[in-house]
């Protein structure tokens, strides 16, 4: 299946990637760059994101949005990508993670989070 992930170039987005490609999917990156502060997104390693894709020879595809169309700008980039599943690094934030099984359903993507509420433990050794 190819699945589309959310990619901040951080830890879990990227045990999020390794998860995928364990699984069999086929992986499509998907960066969503804030303009401000954003609760929805993690952006202090997206200008790292263009060389981690390259280095992993996986394809990124790379969308801003600011605060006010977050959301809007996440389901109109996801519907870009060709993807049948949705994968996040999503650990603690129901903020987060509500909004993106809302999306994936509204989709119609399978939505996957491997690391949601993990323990501490799990979470440690991804460092």
């Amino acid at each position: 299946m190819r699945v589309a992930v959310l990619y901040s170039g951080g830890k879990d987005s990227n045990y999020a990637v390794h998860w995928a490609i364990e699984k069999g999917h086929e992986v499509v990156l998907v960066n969503i760059s804030p303009q401000e502060d954003s609760m929805m997104f993690h952006h202090p390693n997206v200008k790292w994101t263009k060389l981690q894709a390259e280095a992993a020879g996986l394809e990124l595809k790379s969308f801003s949005t600011t605060h006010e169309t977050e959301l809007e700008d996440l389901k109109q980039a996801l519907q870009t990508v060709g993807a049948q599943g949705l994968v996040t690094g999503a650990v603690q934030s129901v903020y987060q993670k509500s909004r993106i099984d809302k999306i994936a359903s509204e989709l119609n993507l399978q939505a996957f989070s491997p690391i949601w509420h993990e323990t501490p433990e799990f979470l440690k050794k991804m460092l």
